[in-house]
């Protein structure tokens, strides 16, 4: 789970309105989804545990989230079928480019992911997307677990 800190954070830089459809990839047991549930218009939680899914729909049925769901896939491929997005959320850290988050956001959409540097560190960054063109902004140092599926590439070595 991010640390509620970093979702406070982010979600604040996101600019989450009523209106808003929303990804969380890697949502584990469906605390951002329960909390943005009462923030946007539509919360898809997406998680490749089969027993978190399940743990975190119960949940969010207990709350009476009703705008809110978490569905099993692979967190790197997200879930294109459902969007596009006016927010994604990835609830760990990346070494790759998310493009593939990317090419699901709406115009005018936010993607906040948290990207692992080459030297160990990280940060979050918030990707705006307008039209075709993308920009990126440095939010706060930190450093989360990199998710399965979004490792650093190996390259060639001499």
């Amino acid at each position: 789970m991010m640390p509620p800190m970093f979702l406070g954070k982010v979600l604040q830089e996101c600019a989450v309105s009523p209106d808003d459809v929303i990804l969380v990839a890697a949502c584990g047991r469906g605390y951002s989804c329960a909390v943005l549930s009462r923030m946007a218009a539509t919360v898809v939680g997406l998680e490749a545990d089969t027993a978190l899914v399940a743990e975190a729909n119960a949940i969010l049925s207990d709350l009476a989230a009703d705008n809110a769901a978490v569905v099993e896939r692979d967190i790197a491929t997200g879930l294109m079928d459902q969007g596009p997005y006016d927010v994604i959320v990835l609830e760990g850290g990346i070494c790759s480019a998310p493009d593939i988050f990317i090419d699901q956001l709406s115009s005018g959409g936010r993607l906040a992911v948290f990207e692992r540097l080459n030297d160990g560190t990280g940060q979050a960054v918030l990707y705006l997307k307008s039209g075709s063109t993308v920009s990126r902004r440095v939010l706060f140092d930190a450093l989360l677990p990199v998710l399965p599926g979004f490792e650093a590439k190996s390259g060639f070595v001499f």
